[in-house]
């Protein structure tokens, strides 16, 4: 009995650290953007202004902020939504924009050169090179907020 008793502690302890594990930062667009390799993997608490465009769904420090137009983007968040919570986001007409609060996961994937995969054979004029080129989130975002768990105007 006493041995049952102490399993089932330990295992309460064990979820309850799994937990505070997971317990999301409360970070600002600014934070993430400037250090971005500090909360990489990380579950993140977020409030910005979010905007969808036709590249996709974004997420900046403050309404006013302009939309960047050199790729990659590196000042804002794509916002990595589900067809699930864009379907919710269509039917509730009156939030198109605005301030949100988002729990998400946060990534990032910096910028990288191009890469050959592979080179042409210079003796076959029809020959092409392949080029694997970075892609980014989005895509051309350097960061992402993905896996996300709350999506709320405020």
């Amino acid at each position: 009995m006493t041995r049952v008793a102490i399993i089932a502690a330990c295992a309460v302890a064990a979820s309850a650290s799994a937990i505070a594990a997971q317990k999301p930062i409360a970070v600002s667009v600014g934070q993430l953007v400037s250090a971005p390799q500090r909360f990489a993997g990380k579950p993140v608490e977020v409030t910005g202004f979010f905007d969808p465009q036709e590249r996709g769904f974004e997420l900046r420090a403050h309404r006013g902020d302009r939309k960047e137009q050199e790729v990659p983007f590196t000042k804002s968040l794509f916002v990595d939504l589900t067809q699930q919570q864009i379907n919710s986001l269509i039917r509730k007409h009156q939030f198109r924009r605005g301030q949100v609060r988002v729990i998400a996961r946060f990534e990032y994937s910096p910028q990288t050169p191009d890469r050959v995969v592979q080179a042409a054979d210079p003796r076959n004029p029809r020959d092409r090179t392949i080029v694997e080129r970075w892609q980014g989130f989005g895509p051309f975002y350097t960061c992402q907020l993905t896996a996300i768990s709350l999506f709320e105007p405020i």
